[in-house]
């Protein structure tokens, strides 16, 4: 009996002197507990060893809630996972500097919260730390963003301003999806990438601006905004599926480094008339420009070996056409229902598909 408990004293001080680095086990499992009261009475539940992150709280919350930086001596590092979830009498808040995390879920729902500033300390913003905060209005971001997850700020319907005071890396997935109220956003140049669906849904958005650093567009990035003016930067490469697509553009031009455009990617823009499509693109996606009833004038790329199915269905305003010496193919579908009057075939033609040109009835000249 004596042995036995003696081993239990050994395995528990264990815990509380080695934590995570003897057994594997995470920092949580060899917590103290520690309440912090605030003047609204709420008890914050804090864990952690050398430092604590703030993961939950007792008793009500309202009002502008001020995160301690220090509690019993240590640190408070992070806000945890769902902390403040859902409390929607929660209307301003203070992240003190001792913060470097905030962790997925966060402040979601905090329907209350009207503003926020993230302050330097801060170097992740995990997936959905502050979505769907409807009364949130302006956000401020004055780190250098390591790691952004997926839908920070996604359903956000009342924020209209949102300003980055230091670097991050791109602009994540969701990031700002269904910010309706959202009309400007100045994406850092420091960015690389801007991900899917990050600004999908963002109909007061009317223009964007894609730094030169930016590498690719993610697929449904700024899908159903209301963007009618975009400028790509010079280094952009790959253009993800529906990027673009039903948005009230008239014009797009597109940077030479671009070398990929996905599928239906400008599908659905009602109003863009005209388009050159760069040098460097070797295919483009099916489905690229269907629906676009108003395009009157396309430029292909000497280097393109085939054109996709339903690449250009629905272009009802093409009329004319020119096919380069290198495509060899020319898909099912590709320019069904077009309006087009005359055709030029490239020297390099070998296949036509069924219905490549189906419903195209005003042809009146072909070449080749």
């Amino acid at each position: 009996m004596k042995r036995s408990l003696s081993l239990a004293l050994v395995f528990v001080m264990a815990l509380l002197c080695f934590g995570q680095g003897l057994f594997g086990l995470t920092a949580s499992a060899a917590s103290v507990e520690y309440y912090y009261t605030e003047p609204t009475y709420a008890e914050f539940y804090l864990y952690g060893y050398t430092g604590v992150n703030i993961s939950s709280y007792y008793g009500d919350i309202s009002g502008n809630v001020n995160i301690p930086s220090i509690y019993g001596g240590k640190v408070v590092g992070g806000i945890a996972d769902s902390a403040f979830s859902g409390e929607d009498k929660i209307t301003g808040l203070t992240i003190p500097d001792s913060v470097t995390r905030i962790y997925a879920n966060a402040f979601e729902s905090c329907t209350g919260l009207k503003s926020v500033t993230i302050p330097s300390s801060v170097v992740e913003l995990a997936d959905h730390a502050f979505a769907y905060c409807t009364s949130l209005e302006k956000v401020t971001v004055k780190g250098n963003i390591e790691r952004l997850g997926r839908g920070i700020f996604r359903g956000c319907t009342s924020l209209k301003e949102i300003k980055f005071e230091g670097k991050i890396t791109g602009i994540s997935e969701a990031m700002f999806q269904e910010c309706t109220a959202l009309e400007n956003i100045d994406i850092p140049s420091t960015a690389v990438t801007v991900g899917s669906d990050a600004f999908e849904g963002c109909t007061a958005l009317k223009s964007i601006t894609v730094p030169d650093n930016v590498k690719e567009i993610g697929s449904s990035t700024f899908m159903n905004s209301g963007i009618r003016s975009v400028k790509l930067g010079n280094g952009l490469k790959s253009i993800g599926t529906y990027a673009f697509s039903e948005l009230d553009i008239e014009e797009i031009s597109l940077p030479d480094s671009l070398t990929d455009l996905g599928y239906y990617v400008f599908k659905d823009c009602k109003k863009l008339k005209s388009i050159d499509i760069p040098k460097n693109v070797a295919s483009l996606g099916s489905g690229c420009f269907s629906g676009c009833s108003a395009l009157e004038k396309v430029t292909l790329p000497e280097g393109i070996e085939r054109i996709e199915s339903a690449t250009f269905l629905d272009c009802t305003a093409l009329e004319n056409i020119s096919i380069p010496d290198k495509v060899t193919s020319i898909r099912g579908g590709a320019f069904e229902y077009c309006g087009l009057r005359e055709i030029h075939f490239g020297s390099g033609l070998a296949e036509i598909e069924t219905d490549a040109f189906k419903g195209c009835g005003n042809i009146e000249a072909i070449t080749v």
